[in-house]
């Protein structure tokens, strides 16, 4: 029976089930922050700040509280300490062409907009193909306004077209003051296929099946 649950890895791991994420770094717990307000920028993302306007260079940065990370100690910040909203990061992965792939992130708010009337926080997340932010938009989508100060799960879908796939995230909130956004657990995974699936189901009903036999 022990062999038949080792063997049952096995597929799991030659088909694909045992996908890891592609994201490096997508928990922003690298580098450690011992404060809230170190200002420093993700380790394995590229980032996109700027020296105008209110607060400037702090519109990425790791922190740990307010609100507390969903996952880990630290989470990434957008529009930290008022700042101008164009924080950008982006991080490239090899990925597969033709490959499926799942992309999940989560999101929560210092202030929401019920606290805030007319303050709406929003992030844009935009699956390119190849390296960089010029790549074609292979899928997108937005939180559009919807992030508040409970962690809140966003995920999406895409098919790689070639062997490197960029994300990349944006804020694009419309207004500076109380605006902060938190990001984490930005994950990349590989789907398998429904033939995968299938193959693991009638694996796992034959190991299933010469258990009740040998226990009966």
């Amino acid at each position: 029976m022990k062999r038949m649950v080792l063997l049952l890895g096995a597929v799991l791991m030659s088909t694909g089930l045992a996908h890891a994420n592609l994201v490096v770094n997508g928990g922003f717990e690298d580098p450690a922050n011992a404060g809230t307000n170190n200002d420093q920028n993700p380790n394995g993302w590229s980032v996109f700040e700027t020296d105008l306007g209110t607060n400037p260079g702090r519109q990425v940065r790791t922190r740990s509280s307010s609100p507390a990370p969903y996952e880990g100690a630290l989470a990434l910040q957008f529009n930290a300490g008022n700042s101008d909203p164009v924080g950008q990061i982006w991080q490239t992965v090899t990925t597969t062409a033709g490959q499926e792939y799942g992309f999940e992130m989560w999101a929560a708010t210092f202030r929401d907009s019920e606290s805030n009337p007319g303050n709406i926080m929003n992030l844009k997340v935009e699956l390119r193909d190849g390296t960089g932010t010029n790549g074609t938009v292979l899928a997108s989508f937005d939180t559009a306004g919807t992030v508040t100060t409970t962690w809140q799960q966003f995920t999406d879908t895409v098919t790689a077209s070639s062997s490197a796939l960029t994300i990349h995230i944006s804020d694009i909130t419309s207004d500076t003051a109380g605006n902060d956004v938190d990001l984490d657990n930005v994950s990349l995974v590989a789907i398998p296929e429904p033939a995968t699936l299938g193959l693991i189901a009638v694996f796992g009903g034959g190991i299933l099946f010469i258990r009740r036999r040998f226990t009966v």
